[in-house]
């Protein structure tokens, strides 16, 4: 008999690691800016902030009850949690320079069974 088990851990916390913070800046003259037209520079800012945690847990057990032929059996359990929150300001990114924001958040749980019969006519051959 042989086994395998595991854990998976995972945290991404807002305003760590995966969020993207960009400003957008008019690098021609003020006269001919055409989001801002002889205003500032900065015509945009995007803030995205992401959040994440997941983790799971497996196991899986083998077992060679006649020469050459191996039952596995095996079960993962997971959890897994995203949020998103986005916001855009200024005329490149919003129509007439105001505010928008939105976000969404997705979870999942669960359980996966794992099943199989093999047999090794060979050392170079498994089916």
């Amino acid at each position: 008999m042989n086994f395998l088990a595991g854990v998976y851990y995972e945290e991404l916390e807002d305003g760590v690691g995966d969020d993207t913070f960009q400003t957008f800046y008019w690098l021609g003259k003020p006269a001919t800016n055409i989001y801002a037209p002889g205003g500032a520079a900065r015509v945009g800012v995007l803030s995205d902030r992401r959040s994440l945690k997941q983790h799971a847990f497996f196991g899986e057990v083998s077992w060679e009850f006649v020469a050459k032929w191996t039952l596995t059996g095996g079960a993962r359990a997971y959890d897994y949690e995203r949020t998103r929150h986005v916001g855009n300001s200024g005329p490149y990114l919003v129509r007439g320079g105001g505010v928008t924001t939105w976000g969404n958040s997705v979870d999942a749980s669960g359980t996966n069974f794992r099943g199989n019969l093999s047999y090794a006519p060979s050392d170079d051959v498994l089916l």
